[in-house]
């Protein structure tokens, strides 16, 4: 575990080196995103005063930054909520008012495994679960021709982590919980199945709270636990489209006239051998030519118009 002194220091030097105005919207969000990982992996890393000032980057007029800097927010509101300001902690997770940042060097000591409650106290209830991935891994076993074999999906998947909420055990008091959670704990050894229900029921519980149309567990980055690598994608993610540049609108630009016919060209004449019209060979003239048939043609005042309608009737009055 590197010491806060350390860790601190790195992330100060990424955010006055990337975190800018100066820099472009790009740069900032590499180093918003370059901090979110840092922190997901080492929370000592961050200071409150820190926190506050990149919090206020989630209104900020480009959507890379500011997806940058909520996913920064929802990373500290699970990991300690107190560093932020009030009106960035937003609704109370389940079990927020007893979450707490341990001190550097804190152990900790737990006698059952947190979330454990939703798991029932028989382990064959969850091996019937299984079942259908039992039978359908065998049997693509024994086909052996190489080919893809449909597996029907659950209830479960196809309505995401709301299918991990039991109602009889969110009817339970938060002592209650405790028990039941160090009774299935200490009862048997977990499989990686049971792993996976109790990290999609905390998915659950922090999703739920969130009223109305928000971002999935997915999109908020809630989904995985940060491994010991981070992957480019994650520090390079970018929410809107970059702006094209002149060279990538001239390439999509041929790319576009590859299978399109010649433009511009002249249609070729049916006869060879034809004449060419009037109005062809007016485009050879010289201006001085015909600029007064350029000039008739142009749009008369309406004083001009007085004039030629004036002189029209003294002509039809003298011709009489």
């Amino acid at each position: 575990m590197v010491p806060p002194d350390a860790s601190q220091a790195l992330v100060k030097t990424i955010a006055d080196n990337f975190i800018a105005e100066r820099n472009s919207t790009e740069v900032i969000a590499v180093g918003m995103n370059s901090i979110r990982e840092i922190c997901a992996r080492c929370p000592f890393a961050m200071t409150s005063d820190l926190i506050q000032d990149l919090a206020q980057y989630r209104k900020y007029r480009n959507k890379n930054v500011m997806s940058a800097a909520k996913s920064l927010v929802q990373l500290y509101r699970h990991i300690d909520p107190n560093m932020l300001r009030r009106r960035d902690r937003g609704r109370p997770a389940v079990g927020a008012e007893d979450l707490k940042l341990a001190e550097f060097g804190e152990v900790r000591a737990a006698n059952y495994i947190e979330g454990a409650e939703v798991l029932p106290s028989d382990e064959d209830d969850v091996e019937d679960d299984a079942d259908g991935w039992e039978s359908a891994s065998n049997a693509s076993d024994d086909s052996g021709d190489g080919e893809w074999v449909d597996v029907p999906k659950s209830d479960d998947e196809a309505e995401g982590t709301t299918g991990y909420i039991n109602p009889e055990v969110e009817a339970l008091s938060p002592e209650a919980k405790k028990e039941k959670a160090a009774a299935v704990s200490s009862a048997r050894f977990f499989s990686q199945k049971e792993f996976d229900i109790i990290r999609k029921k905390k998915i659950a519980d922090i999703m739920g709270t969130n009223k109305g149309s928000k971002r999935s567990a997915v999109e908020a980055g809630l989904d995985k636990e940060p491994g010991q690598f981070v992957s480019l994608s994650d520090i390079e993610r970018l929410s809107k489209r970059p702006k094209e540049t002149r060279a990538d609108k001239i390439a999509g630009s041929r790319v576009a006239r590859e299978d399109r016919g010649a433009f511009g060209k002249p249609k070729p004449k049916m006869n060879p051998h034809a004449s060419t019209t009037n109005k062809q060979k007016a485009r050879g003239k010289n201006f001085m030519m015909i600029r007064q048939k350029v000039r008739g043609k142009q749009k008369r005042s309406f004083r001009d118009k007085q004039i030629s309608f004036r002189n029209a009737l003294v002509k039809q009055l003298k011709s009489k």
